[in-house]
């Protein structure tokens, strides 16, 4: 594998992928996506963490959702001049977005293997931690994308968090709930040793059991 022609595409990838939809159409982002999970997959180590770092940093940037981007403002947090065709690019790259963050989740959900799933949880970890309409959001797609997944420790995740129950529930718990639901009826397709899928079973019953009266997350 030439790691340089790779990183070349990666960058190719993501630029185009930052560029919609200002120069960029739907069908083109679509198949950038495709790009990327194919390169992942076929990669090696170093090729992965090239992904991941970047997915990682434009994650992180979510904490930039509660500012308004503007010369003024941002010159005066960075305590330096800056040009507005830098401010304008950063407002036009999708992924400083909040759907493009959201796309961002879903292709690490696509990734499926540990390390995508751990950059994943651990944002999810922050999201959930910050108060506001955005990070609430944020976190439900990102359980939604454990949901999907077919590696034991999205799984494990969610039962770890889900367990913890409590009388304040919102619509974080159930969705838990709810990804705990799409799990148990896929689980036995996984592959898994039967000990530990009986294991997980019952603990997943244990939660969908206590919640079973709650209809909206649960089918």
């Amino acid at each position: 594998m030439d790691v340089e022609k790779v990183r070349e595409k990666i960058k190719e990838s993501i630029k185009l992928l930052c560029s919609y939809p200002t120069t960029s159409n739907y069908r083109v982002k679509e198949n950038v996506k495709k790009e990327l999970v194919e390169i992942y997959k076929k990669g090696n180590e170093s090729v992965k963490g090239m992904i991941l770092t970047y997915i990682n940093e434009k994650l992180g940037n979510a904490q930039l959702f509660r500012e308004f981007e503007s010369v003024k403002n941002t010159s005066f947090k960075y305590k330096k001049n800056i040009r507005a065709g830098d401010v304008t690019s950063s407002i036009l790259d999708y992924t400083n977005s909040l759907d493009g963050t959201i796309e961002l989740i879903n292709i690490l959900s696509k990734f499926d293997d540990g390390p995508a799933l751990k950059v994943l949880t651990y944002h999810l970890t922050r999201y959930m931690n910050i108060q506001g309409t955005v990070f609430k959001i944020l976190a439900l797609h990102s359980i939604k994308a454990l949901a999907k997944s077919n590696h034991p420790y999205a799984l494990s995740f969610l039962l770890n968090i889900a367990e913890v129950g409590g009388d304040n529930k919102d619509d974080i718990y159930y969705a838990l709930v709810y990804a705990l639901t799409e799990w148990y009826l896929k689980i036995d397709k996984v592959k898994m040793g039967k000990w530990e899928k009986s294991q997980l079973k019952r603990r997943m019953n244990k939660v969908i059991e206590i919640e079973k009266r709650n209809l909206k997350y649960i089918r």
